[in-house]
């Protein structure tokens, strides 16, 4: 049989995080992340937080809005995903994320534009040689960057699962989520039988 052949990257921003927490908690926490701001070198990422109930799981959307020195906020993630709850002491937030259809749009006609314009101006004699191999070394440099990048973990993601860890004030919660838990297994083992209701069955065959 011929080798199943494997990928030729990892989609890294494909996440799977377990927490003790609630589906209704967590979800607090990841809306709470509308309230904070990552800065960067010369570049600021804020979050927008939109969720909805499905069935027995709740669906989020968090878009990254990212900015650049005095540029205004533009969408440049989106993080989609859903929170269920395994039992009662373990709920899965899984999800993925994704560049927006027209930043790709956007993305691939400013370099369209590159790839048409520099010949015509290199060849036309407005753009000299040096200018010329800089600019053709940039856009090659920029897409092995993209390419390569494109599946690399965004630090949006880390900051997801830093978002639905417990803290320090959860600990009675998450106690008393596994007290329940047990509380649960318990009620749900089978009846021992009982003695006094064999023992009519074995006097009646002593007696036969």
């Amino acid at each position: 049989m011929p080798k199943k052949r494997r990928p030729n990257f990892k989609h890294r921003n494909r996440f799977c995080f377990e927490t003790p927490l609630p589906a209704d908690l967590a979800l607090e926490r990841l809306q709470a992340m509308s309230t904070l701001e990552a800065s960067y070198v010369k570049s600021t990422e804020s979050y927008r937080v939109w969720s909805g109930h499905l069935r027995d799981s709740i669906h989020f959307e968090i878009r990254v809005m990212s900015s650049y020195l005095w540029t205004p906020a533009m969408l440049s993630r989106i993080i989609s995903g859903h929170i269920r709850e395994v039992d009662a002491t373990r709920t899965l937030v899984e999800g993925d994320m994704r560049i927006p259809h027209l930043n790709l749009v956007i993305g691939i006609s400013f370099v369209v534009i590159f790839a048409i314009a520099t010949p015509l101006l290199y060849f036309s004699g407005h753009l000299p040689l040096e200018e010329f191999l800089f600019v053709v070394g940039l856009t090659i440099f920029g897409l092995i960057v993209f390419i390569r990048g494109k599946n690399d973990s965004h630090p949006a993601i880390y900051r997801l699962n830093a978002c639905i860890q417990p803290q320090a004030g959860d600990q009675d919660l998450i106690a008393l989520r596994q007290q329940q838990r047990r509380d649960q297994l318990t009620n749900e083992l089978p009846a021992a039988p009982s003695t006094e209701a064999a023992q009519p069955a074995e006097d009646a065959q002593e007696r036969g």
